[in-house]
This record gives C-alpha cells, structure tokens and sequence, in this order.
C-alpha cells in the first residue's frame, strides 16, 4: 500500500522505498543494460532498479543460468521508471517475449538509445 516500506521495481521485485513508506514514493534509481556469456551477442536486458545494478544482476542469477550476468552500462537517472518504459517501447517490436525485458538488440545499439533518452529527459525537467 501507500504507507509500505517497499516499492516495486520489477516484475515479483521489490526494494525498500526511499521515504521508509513515509511520504512520497522516489523515482531515483538505475536503468541497465546486463549481457550474458551464455546468450547470443544481440540479447540483451534491461530492466530498472532502485538498488545497486550489482546486486540485481546477482539476484537474476539462477539455477537456471550456469553464468552470472555482465553489467554492459547503467545509467542513474530522478526518472527511472519513465526512462525504463521509453527504452523498452522504443524497442518493443525486438522484444523477445511480451513478458520479460529481453531484446534481440546489441549492447551499442541499446546504450546509444540510453543516451539519447537521458538527453530528452535532461532536456525536458
């Protein structure tokens, strides 16, 4: 609720919220772009988090996956749900599947993209 001490930052993801469940919910955080030894070059993910990018690439790290994650590039950002939302309908028709933040793009391609939306919301406060 809105007095929770959590916020959600990804699908079956929280982290503790910046105001301690006191007030108003903080935007701050990190939008990333994560590769994977195991993964083809042109698969990469990107997701979103209030906490280190570290940690969360380690929490993706499963039983699932022999690898962990690489971190390709983060970008600390007042807007990141916004940004995370803009990167992923920019690049909605290489999704690999609705559900989940995988892309048939490069890494380059991907940053490049980062790029031009933090100069649209440094441009646009």
């Amino acid at each position: 609720g809105a007095k929770s001490r959590f916020v959600k930052v990804g699908h079956g993801d929280f982290a503790l919220s910046a105001s301690g469940g006191k007030g108003k919910k903080s935007n701050e955080g990190y939008v990333y772009i994560l590769t994977h030894p195991c993964f083809l070059p042109n698969i990469v993910k990107i997701g979103k988090t209030q906490g280190a990018v570290e940690d969360r690439a380690k929490q993706l790290f499963t039983t699932a996956l022999p690898k962990e994650f690489n971190i390709y590039a983060t970008l600390r950002t007042s807007k990141f749900s916004e940004t995370e939302e803009l990167i992923h309908d920019y690049f909605n028709a290489k999704r690999i599947s609705p559900k989940r933040e995988f892309f048939e793009i490069s890494p380059a391609e991907a940053l490049a993209v980062f790029y031009k939306v933090k100069r649209t919301f440094d441009t646009y406060r």
